[in-house]
């Protein structure tokens, strides 16, 4: 058995090495139009989609993110627990990115009426101290960071850390009740339900809404793979259309979207997916505002 897996992890590695160097190939035939119509021509072929399916591994494309779980981690390690994930965290909180600078924008006009935002997979809180260092947010906000338990202890424990009073940690999407804002960077698409089924079983609707570095598909739902390296998470690419009439049909509107070139996430065998990740600030009507 012993020699078995020495014998097997060389040919992971050599699996896992074969399926990105696939994956490049493909990603790099995807950019000019015939390479796209090849490659989606190839897929529509029963015989050659199950070829480049088995040629991309853990790269592919997926029915659910459960099944993406369980077949990328017999590739590769997978999940939001990987050793180096707390300094990569750590590293973001000291450092203002392009893409955090329309959430200023925006924040800069209704920061004096926020006194409780809730971050909606928030790691250690890395937004909040971005945010605070340019906004100066008041004493009295309570910032709540919504995020796997296993994360609590080193989110308050860099709170302390950094001497800071108004963080604090949930683990129920029920705090987000309420919350003058509710935001999601870099999270939504870690989550199966739409951004509107996460917010409807609420007793009382965010007012303000702030989605930023997240991936969209302009067509449907697509559920993929974001590749690190060392790990990889699984992750789904929400329709926009849904998206939007979603949060219509709780009763919000649609204020500003923008891209992040920042951040791009190829699909190997759709390369019509394609668009850099977004960010949308959505508001709640007036109308549905005053009936709360």
């Amino acid at each position: 058995m012993k020699n078995y897996r020495r014998l097997a992890r060389p040919l992971l590695a050599l699996r896992v090495a074969q399926s990105r160097i696939a994956a490049k190939t493909l990603i790099f035939l995807g950019r000019s139009s015939k390479g796209r119509s090849l490659i989606c021509r190839a897929r529509g072929i029963p015989l050659t989609r199950t070829f480049l399916t088995w040629l991309v591994g853990f790269r592919g494309t997926f029915g659910s993110l459960a099944e993406a779980e369980k077949h990328v981690s017999c590739y590769v390690p997978t999940g939001h627990l990987h050793p180096r994930e707390h300094a990569l965290q750590v590293a973001k909180a000291e450092s203002t990115r392009e893409s955090d600078y329309a959430m200023l924008f925006f924040l800069s006009a209704i920061k004096r009426e926020l006194k409780s935002v809730f971050d909606f997979g928030g790691g250690i809180g890395n937004l909040f101290y971005v945010l605070d260092r340019h906004l100066h947010f008041s004493d009295e906000l309570v910032w709540t960071i919504f995020d796997l338990p296993t994360k609590a202890q080193s989110a308050l424990a860099f709170a302390k850390l950094k001497n800071e009073n108004r963080v604090t940690f949930a683990t129920e999407l029920s705090s987000a009740s309420g919350a003058d804002l509710f935001v999601a960077v870099g999270a939504l698409h870690f989550f199966e339900p739409t951004l509107a089924e996460l917010l409807r079983p609420l007793s009382s609707l965010p007012r303000h809404v702030i989605l930023n570095r997240t991936p969209f598909s302009d067509a449907e739902d697509i559920i993929t793979v974001q590749d690190y390296g060392d790990w990889a998470f699984p992750c789904k690419l929400h329709s926009v259309t849904k998206l939007v009439s979603g949060m219509k049909g709780l009763g919000y509107d649609l204020v500003a979207s923008w891209p992040v070139h920042e951040r791009w996430l190829n699909v190997p065998l759709h390369p019509e997916y394609r668009d850099p990740y977004y960010g949308y600030y959505f508001r709640i009507c007036d109308e549905v505002e005053s009936t709360a």
